[in-house]
């Protein structure tokens, strides 16, 4: 095991000095989605010329609280498989606030975008309305990538100060997981500190050389110097590699990769991953699984934690679906997919995961889960709205943009310091705002592509009931720049007020003026085309403080003793979800009128009348067989009048 030499000397500078992150065009398409272009607010040029030194650009003007951070360029794919680890608050200061971005300063070409990837830095000192020491976390020009913060104390006493993992190669011998750290808070700069073993515990290379990458880490709190690592080998779906793991010493040349577990269990065909420590001690990693073999498709989310600080681990899968045996309207087999995209983070003791899965990869099926050990379901807290069956569209497969970047993905979390606020933030082309019913709409360039929005959803009682979504950064605004909002990243705390039920929250995110820009090409996308390459301009990364109040996770699937009241004067939910055979289904009324129940599949086809009578005001619930059913999505709509209500249902029979 290789290790700067500079690290020799880090330990006692650190004592004397640390004062001082679509698949397909829906068939079914609606004129409820309309395809329109940003410019709508201001004017800007669509410019598909590439062109070089982006970073030169002032950065775009945005809506609300979004401040720039000064750290900007050109690099996509940034978080490659779950919420970018782009922020860090100081627990002790929130007004500390840390954050890092891959970026590149060079577009004109594939080529130069990868080589001049770097991981900047950035610093607040002030709750995040100034921003300063810019800086490249290499130090000494060294090509890095999918960068993943935390905050240490490494001294033991003292302050706290910004630990960066990040992947690249040092010194030509190949591509490894390194570490870098700063002195002190304010000064001095970053400079490596330690250098993980290129191949896995098997020896194992990537197919171009590469060893383990895509780290993250957590810090042991019976030891500030040492971190606890977990990385993955980028390989091809047939030659998974088991998910690795390790203790970094940074005071001892003893880091050791090793499989976390079994080949199959453990395996990954490479991608990032969340490894987070509990109030009490305890490891958890959250990841994900897809493998294609032959016949079977298997699309897992997996959770694993250990006790002993990583020496033994427990396994298990939270969500495994692999290749349901029947057949759709269509005549095709439904997939229900685990999506790429997830994070996780403990409260207290209970691991709560989120993470994006869908049906044969349908936009229009996309949604955001949520699952708690304490809570043990699946919980589906933010979808394409089908109320109407309008979902979402994707764009044309000639201008596909691969690697994960769906209609809606990419959740990040963030968890209450009461021990009871959840909030959620993620990225979405197109959905309805609860607000505004005609806000869905796809938003798209001149070239096509779709602009992203950031939104959020939360709950207030540890993810027993959720509250509506919310638009926390939209895609454009009066006397703002229109502007691409991607890949958010929440500080894993949230502040709540106890007194009044705000809760604060601190976000990272990407905007960029034209969506569409990927830094890699893929040549052949299934049906013998290459996916289309978007403008190349600039984008930056930013900071957001905002404050929800508390009706933002107030739910109308709560009960009416919780005090909440339903929009339209009915709320509906299904429980259990997913359900097999049987489903009660639960409604709540505010006036009378003529009821009826239906449940629809996700063609808009009526698949099963439940009632149809006349109802006064009141709580009800009602049986009903599902048997029937064949698995997949469905909603079950009420309708009132001419009020409507629906929840999706998943059925697994």
């Amino acid at each position: 095991m290789k290790k700067h030499l500079l690290a020799l000397t880090l330990f006692g500078l650190f004592f004397a000095l640390a004062n001082a992150t679509a698949q397909e065009m829906s068939e079914h398409q609606t004129p409820f989605i309309t395809q329109q272009t940003p410019n709508e607010w201001k004017s800007v040029p669509s410019l598909v010329t590439p062109f070089s030194k982006a970073a030169q650009a002032p950065p775009l003007d945005l809506r609300g609280s979004a401040v720039p951070n000064g750290l900007q360029g050109f690099y996509d794919y940034q978080s490659n498989g779950m919420s970018p680890g782009w922020i860090r608050v100081n627990p002790e200061d929130p007004d500390e606030i840390h954050m890092v971005y891959m970026r590149a300063d060079d577009g004109s070409s594939v080529e130069n975008i990868s080589s001049s990837r770097r991981v900047g830095y950035s610093i607040s000192t002030d709750g995040g309305e100034n921003w300063g020491l810019v800086e490249d976390v290499s130090g000494n020009d060294t090509r890095l990538g999918f960068p993943y913060l935390g905050l240490a104390n490494l001294q033991g006493e003292g302050p706290v100060v910004p630990v960066v993992a990040a992947h690249g190669d040092p010194d030509g011998s190949g591509i490894r997981t390194m570490f870098f750290s700063r002195l002190g808070i304010l000064g001095n700069g970053f400079i490596p500190v330690y250098e993980m073993p290129r191949p896995t515990a098997g020896g194992r290379e990537s197919d171009d050389g590469a060893g383990v990458i895509w780290p993250s880490f957590a810090t042991r709190t019976d030891n500030q110097l040492v971190q606890e690592v977990i990385g993955s080998l980028s390989v091809e779906l047939e030659k998974e590699a088991p998910l690795q793991v390790s203790s970094a010493d940074f005071a001892q040349e003893t880091a050791a990769w090793k499989d976390l577990g079994d080949s199959v269990l453990t395996a990954t065909s490479g991608g990032r991953y969340v490894i987070a420590r509990s109030v009490s001690g305890n490891l958890g990693i959250a990841y994900h699984q897809f493998f294609d073999r032959g016949a079977d498709t298997i699309a897992r989310i997996n959770f694993a934690e250990s006790t002993d600080n990583g020496q033994t681990w427990n396994i298990d899968t939270i969500f495994d679906e692999e290749i349901v045996e029947f057949e759709n309207q269509n005549g095709d087999e439904d997939t229900l997919l685990a999506g790429v995209s997830l994070d996780f983070a403990y409260m207290g003791d209970d691991p709560h995961i989120v993470f994006q899965r869908s049906i044969n990869g349908f936009f229009r099926t996309q949604r955001i889960s949520h699952w708690s050990r304490s809570t043990n379901k699946i919980v589906d807290i933010a979808m394409t709205d089908l109320d109407f069956l309008r979902g979402i569209r994707s764009h044309h497969r000639d201008i596909y943009q691969p690697g994960g970047v769906m209609g809606i993905s990419y959740p990040s979390i963030s968890l209450g310091n009461d021990g009871k606020h959840i909030v959620v933030a993620f990225m979405a082309q197109g959905q309805e705002d609860h607000i505004d019913p005609d806000s869905l709409r796809l938003i798209a360039s001149d070239e096509g592509f779709p602009y992203q929005r950031i939104w959020m959803v939360g709950s207030k009682d540890g993810g027993v009931s959720w509250g509506a979504t919310h638009v926390l950064q939209d895609w454009a605004g009066d006397d703002t720049d229109s502007a691409s909002c991607e890949y958010p990243s929440l500080n894993e705390t949230c502040r709540v007020d106890l007194e009044t039920g705000e809760v604060t929250i601190d976000m990272a995110f990407q905007a960029r003026r034209f969506p569409g820009m990927y830094a890699f090409i893929v040549e052949n996308i299934g049906d013998g085309t290459s996916a289309r390459r978007g403008p190349i301009n600039e984008t930056f990364q930013y900071f957001q403080r905002t404050v929800l109040g508390p009706a933002m996770f107030n739910s109308s699937l709560s009960s009416v003793e919780d005090d909440v009241i339903a929009d339209n004067g009915l709320g509906i939910t299904s429980v259990p979800n997913p359900a097999q055979r049987v489903v009660e289904i639960q409604y709540w009324l505010e006036k009378s009128g003529n009821l009826s129940i239906n449940i629809f599949n996700t063609l808009g086809q009526k698949v099963k009348s439940v009632l149809n009578q006349r109802t006064s005001v009141g709580d009800y619930t009602t049986t009903v067989d599902i048997s029937d059913l064949e698995s997949g999505l469905y909603h079950v709509v009420l309708t009132l009048d001419n009020a409507k209500k629906s929840t999706a249902l998943t059925v697994l029979n």
